[in-house]
């Protein structure tokens, strides 16, 4: 499912984002399920990153798929939007401090 442009309000949604090592879902919160979930290799592939280099340690590649996200799955901007982004419990608290700074 695409996104199609009915949202009540900008102000009343934040954009979802789940990126994994299999697949990345993106939405917005409030909806019952992910606007778009799309194979996370198939991605990155896709905006000319080559295997082995998308890691959470590497924000600039997942920077760059995110975007990807936003403008071709979701086809908005995430500069007009929230970003809620997932991750694992476990994930080092470097990567957490180099991902607080994604803008």
């Amino acid at each position: 499912r695409r996104y199609t442009g009915q949202l009540a309000s900008m102000d009343d949604s934040a954009i979802v984002l789940d990126c994994g090592s299999h697949c990345c879902r993106i939405g917005f919160g409030g909806e019952d399920a992910p606007c778009a979930v799309v194979r996370t290799q198939h991605a990155a592939k896709t905006i000319g990153i080559r295997p082995g280099v998308l890691s959470p340690g590497n924000v600039q590649t997942c920077e760059d798929l995110w975007e990807y996200l936003f403008r071709e799955q979701l086809r908005v901007s995430s500069r007009d939007y929230s970003v809620l982004v997932t991750e694992p419990a476990c994930r080092p608290r470097q990567d957490r401090e180099s991902w607080s700074e994604v803008s």
